[in-house]
This record gives structure tokens, C-alpha cells and sequence, in this order.
């Protein structure tokens, strides 16, 4: 298959690229910058440009998939930036998308339950809680819009919190395995709040797999959570950096300066994932927090 992955020098999109290239595909990818990873073929813009997906079509012609990868991850941005990228930038992506007759699989986020009680469902209620939740949102109505109306065929990836190597491209919107580990390395692990607040983590190469058995299977449209399924505490995150990182670095708790828009607790219900697209996580928190370590500890 011909596939256009978009972000493709982020976190998550360097690893879905470079997976998909590995597996035979031709690859081409979309990014803000150069490539850091290997490519049938790239193309440097910003979704905020007006014109993207004309711009694609005389680049690319048509790909038989995309994966929607880039996004502003920002839950603190209230600029119209974090909306120009997500939202106009994927109206973009989309009308290629129909142009091309090409799946889409388009990387959400467990956000869009807010605080939900957990475990969350794809059919169960939504509720944003930030700019950032809500334009995701707002992106799966678009794709299920074109799915109704043009028979496109895409699905929404529900991301939980999802951990790995090149975790650190993210910055500060970097996963709490990442930042707890890296303190941990620097010994010196900071928690907001008592640590009590849950998250379910996903490693980024159980991501790669949902993705690649999303665009695989994709008909009509459909919402799947993308999770481990289990919810573990901040403060077990910590002593596990503590266990990975061999020291035992103190561990401080400071007030949370993100109480508004903040999740207390995420975990999916991944009944759905299981049923339509036979996605079973594979990789424990403490394998793939130990899979990091041996990534952050060589020379980068």
C-alpha cells in the first residue's frame, strides 16, 4: 500500500512510519521538519497552510491510506493555532482523503472522556474538559461526516496515554512513564498533587500495532480506544521509575498547577478494540518503561 503518514517526525507518527516502511509499504510522510526517519518519500508544510490538500495532490497523488498523526497536543493552548491545526488542518487532510479514495485512520484521544467515570467507553458519554479534548472531538464528528456523506472509510483512535522511546520529542505534553523515569535518572521524581490520579498507559509499539490493524481493517466508520486497559497510579509510576533507574531518588509532591482541565482517571474499556480489529495490547508498563530506560541511557 501507498500510505501518507502526517507527523511522521513526532513521537508516535516517526514509529507508525517507520513500522509500515519496515513492513513493505511506500511510506510517505508530512511533517513540520526533515524527516528523522527512513521514507519512500517526504513533504515539509504545516496543516495551518490554506491549500494543504492541493499542495498534496500535485505532490503525492493519490495513497491508498492515511494516518493522521500530526496534531497540537497543547492542553494549556488556548491560541486559535491548536484549532487551525487540528481542525482546518484536518478539513485539509480529508478532502485529499476523498480525493484519493483513501482509508483514514486518524489518531484521537481518551481526552475527549474528561473526567467520565472510567472505564471509558466508545458508545459511553464525552465530555472535554480543554481546547485540546474538544478539537479532537471535533475531528472525529468531521471524519464520521465524510464517512456518511462520501463513503469515505475511517476510523478514530481513542489514544490513552501513550509512552516510548522518542517520547521526549513531545516536550512538555511528554508521557508521566517519560518524565518519571527521566527524574528518576536525575535523581529527582516531582508528582503533582498526592499521586493518586490514575491513567491508563499504552506503549507506543501496542499503538503502532492498533494503527496499522486500524487502516487494515477500516470500513465505514467506527471509534475504538487505543489503551492497555488498566489504570495504575502516579505515585506506582514513580517507584517503578525508582526500581527501573536502580536508585532510590526522593520523590516530591507539589500542588498541581493544571487542576483546571485536569483527568483524575482514564482507563479503557477495550471490548470494542478486541471485537473489530483484534487488538490486543502486548507490552507491560514495567517493558516498556525498561525498554525506554535502555533507549535514554545511551547517548542520544
Amino acid at each position: 500500500m501507498r500510505i501518507l503518514v502526517t507527523g511522521v517526525n513526532g513521537f508516535i507518527g516517526s514509529h507508525v512510519a517507520e513500522y509500515l516502511k519496515a513492513n513493505g509499504h511506500e511510506v510517505v510522510g508530512f511533517s513540520q521538519s526533515k524527516p528523522s526517519v527512513e521514507l519512500d518519500h517526504s513533504l515539509i508544510g504545516d496543516l495551518r497552510e490554506e491549500g494543504i490538500a492541493d499542495r498534496l495532490k500535485t505532490v503525492f497523488k493519490k495513497v491508498d491510506a492515511i494516518q493522521h498523526i500530526a496534531a497540537n497536543a497543547d492542553v494549556c493552548d488556548p491560541h486559535p493555532d491548536l484549532f487551525q491545526t487540528n481542525v482546518s488542518g484536518t478539513w485539509e487532510l480529508l478532502d485529499y482523503a476523498r480525493w484519493s479514495d483513501a482509508s483514514f485512520t486518524f489518531s484521537s484521544s481518551s481526552a475527549v472522556y474528561g473526567n467520565i467515570p472510567a472505564p471509558n467507553k466508545e458508545n459511553g458519554p464525552t465530555s472535554p474538559t480543554n481546547n485540546y479534548a474538544l478539537s479532537k472531538l471535533v475531528m472525529e464528528k468531521m471524519l464520521e461526516s465524510y464517512c456518511t456523506v462520501f463513503g469515505l472509510n475511517g476510523f478514530a483512535l481513542r489514544y490513552f496515554n501513550t509512552y516510548g522511546t522518542r517520547d521526549h520529542t513531545k516536550g512538555k505534553t511528554a508521557s508521566i512513564p517519560y518524565q518519571f523515569l527521566r527524574q528518576a535518572m536525575d535523581k529527582k521524581i516531582v508528582i503533582y498533587g498526592d499521586g493518586k490520579q490514575k491513567r491508563d498507559f499504552i506503549c507506543v509499539k501496542d499503538t503502532v500495532r492498533a494503527n496499522t490493524l486500524a487502516m487494515e481493517n477500516a470500513k465505514g466508520f467506527d471509534v475504538i480506544n487505543v489503551g492497555s486497559g488498566t489504570a495504575v497510579e502516579f505515585n506506582d509510576v514513580a517507584l517503578l521509575a525508582q526500581k527501573i533507574a536502580g536508585n532510590n531518588a526522593p520523590i516530591e509532591h507539589i500542588d498541581n498547577p493544571l487542576k483546571n482541565g485536569y483527568q483524575l482517571y482514564t482507563q479503557a474499556d477495550m471490548t470494542h478494540a478486541r471485537e473489530k480489529i483484534g487488538f490486543f495490547p502486548q507490552v507491560s508498563l514495567e517493558e516498556g518503561m525498561k525498554w525506554m530506560y535502555d533507549y535514554y541511557s545511551k547517548p542520544q
